[in-house]
């Protein structure tokens, strides 16, 4: 590596120096990232923390999630008093870290002087909190899908736990669980890796994206369309032709009504009760004109069959059509009911 890399990249010292680039471009931006969240949270998300906690009942049966319950309460003694009064906890107070502040918060959360601020601490302890209640080591008291764990349990299970599992079809011995899931994994790893060398993956390849590893799944070719859609559309062919979708949305409102049930979010209304049909067939009647250009080609319509069926012209011009249909609307809508 000396021989070769170090002369192309200009030398060993120049090699530390992007490595020393790349880490301090890291920490800018997991501090940009603190800044933003810290931010967002304070001026927006914290006035939900008291309402939240005061209506969570929370429980947990793992001791190793004890300082994640411990945090917990500490923020709901601190909940009356606000930032003006102290950005910082109590410096006798007894606040958890270990557990609930990762790694690279621990600089935004301690000061110099040893002191936690209250702020980020809180974003800590949401995040272990969320992440705590999604693996189900801490509960909520009265909820259905962050439930007690013990309750999905039986009742027998501890007196028949053999039984319960030998019904799973798992052991009871957890290293002997994890060594079978892990054997599980090399082999489907090993199996994808001679695929890999021979070529065999049906697609699936490892490619290079923005200068990293990526895994790359070659997209499904197109399904064959089910026997029964088939026969759907052709029977519906046969029967009516092909129909517009501006005769559905027509026909359907004369049938039921159901622009009736649009309320206008305006201040007024311009236009009241059936009369506003015809307006809101605008938009309707112009996507219909877009697309009857677009589409037509040897296509004709109900109408133009039934047109042509009784002696009359077919209307040929997409524009006199959607006009047609609309005069037509708009005389029904005239109509006494």
């Amino acid at each position: 590596m000396r021989r070769v890399i170090y002369p192309v990249v200009g030398g060993e010292r120049t090699l530390k120096a992007l490595a020393a680039e790349a880490v301090a471009n890291e920490a800018r931006y997991k501090a940009r990232v603190r800044t933003v969240l810290r931010s967002s949270y304070s001026a927006h998300w914290r006035r939900m923390l008291s309402p939240l906690l005061g209506a969570l009942e929370l429980k947990c049966n793992n001791t190793a999630y004890r300082p994640v319950m411990d945090a917990i309460d500490l923020l709901q003694r601190y909940l009356d008093q606000p930032l003006k009064e102290g950005a910082f906890f109590d410096p006798a107070e007894s606040v958890p870290l270990a557990g609930v502040v990762p790694e690279h918060w621990w600089a935004a959360v301690v000061d110099d002087k040893g002191r936690v601020e209250r702020i980020p601490y809180e974003l800590c302890v949401l995040v272990a909190l969320r992440d705590a209640v999604r693996r189900r080591e801490i509960w909520v008291v009265g909820a259905n899908r962050w439930r007690n764990p013990e309750d999905d349990l039986p009742a027998d299970f501890e007196d028949n736990r053999d039984v319960h599992y030998a019904a799973l079809g798992q052991p009871q011995d957890a290293g002997e669980f994890i060594a079978a899931l892990q054997g599980k994994l090399r082999t489907s790893l090993d199996r994808f890796e001679q695929a890999l060398a021979e070529g065999t993956t049906g697609g699936v390849a490892i490619v290079k994206k923005h200068g990293e590893p990526w895994i790359r799944v070659s997209p499904r070719g197109k399904q064959e369309e089910p026997e029964s859609l088939v026969a759907i559309k052709g029977e519906i062919e046969r029967r009516w032709g092909t129909i517009d979708l501006l005769d559905i949305l027509k026909y359907a409102e004369f049938d039921t009504d159901f622009i009736a049930e649009f309320t206008s979010v305006a201040t007024r209304d311009a236009v009241e009760g059936r009369s506003a049909a015809p307006a809101a067939a605008g938009p309707v009647r112009a996507g219909h004109e877009h697309g009857s250009q677009a589409g037509r080609g040897d296509r004709q319509t109900r109408r133009e069959r039934v047109d042509a069926a009784a002696g009359a012209a077919p209307v040929r011009q997409p524009r006199q059509h959607a006009r047609g249909l609309a005069e037509a609307g708009e005389r029904h809508l005239r109509r006494p009911r």
